[in-house]
C-alpha cells in the first residue's frame, strides 16, 4: 500500500492501547504495508517500545497528510478542526469515550470505527449510528483495506 498513515493520541506512553499502536505501525513500516507512518501526540511519557516512525507533537498536524485515526474524542474534535489534505477516522472505545456530546459531535462529522461488538453496540445507543467498521484485526493492513 502506498498510504501514510498516522495515529492522533492523547499522550506516548506505555498504556495497553499505545503499546498495540506502535507495534502494529512498526509492523506495517518493516513490512512495507505503509508508505510513512507517524504518532501525534499533546503529552509525553516512557513507552518501551522503540519506534520505526515519526513521532511528533500535535502542532505538526496541519502538515500531515494521509489517513490519521484519532483514538480520543478531543483529538478527533482538534483535529477536525485543521483544514489539511487528511482522511481522519475517530477509533470509538466505551471505556474511555465518556463525553456523550463530544461522541455525537463527532459522530456527525467524522467516519467512527470501533474494535469490538461491545463498543459498536454501545456506539449505536449512544448515537444512533453504525460505526463505519468493526475492527476484528488491529493490524494497520487490515485497517486501511477496512476503510477503503
Amino acid at each position: 500500500m502506498n498510504k501514510n498513515v498516522g495515529f492522533y493520541i492523547k499522550k506516548i506512553n506505555g498504556s495497553e492501547r499505545n503499546v498495540n499502536i506502535f507495534n502494529a505501525l512498526n509492523t506495517a513500516v518493516m513490512e512495507n504495508h505503509v508508505r510513512d507512518a507517524s504518532v501525534f501526540f499533546n503529552d509525553v511519557e516512557h513507552n518501551p517500545v522503540v519506534p520505526r516512525f515519526g513521532m511528533f507533537n500535535a502542532s505538526d498536524i496541519w502538515a500531515f497528510t494521509g489517513v490519521l485515526f484519532s483514538v480520543s474524542l478531543e483529538n478527533s474534535l482538534m483535529a477536525n478542526s485543521i483544514v489539511n489534505k487528511f482522511k481522519l477516522y475517530h477509533i470509538f472505545n466505551s471505556d474511555e469515550d465518556k463525553n456523550l456530546m463530544g461522541l455525537i459531535t463527532v459522530s456527525n462529522s467524522i467516519d467512527v470505527i470501533t474494535q469490538t461488538e461491545k463498543d459498536s453496540k454501545e456506539y449505536y445507543r449512544l448515537t444512533g449510528k453504525k460505526p463505519l467498521v468493526e475492527l476484528s484485526d488491529q493490524s494497520i493492513k487490515h485497517m486501511l483495506e477496512s476503510i477503503e
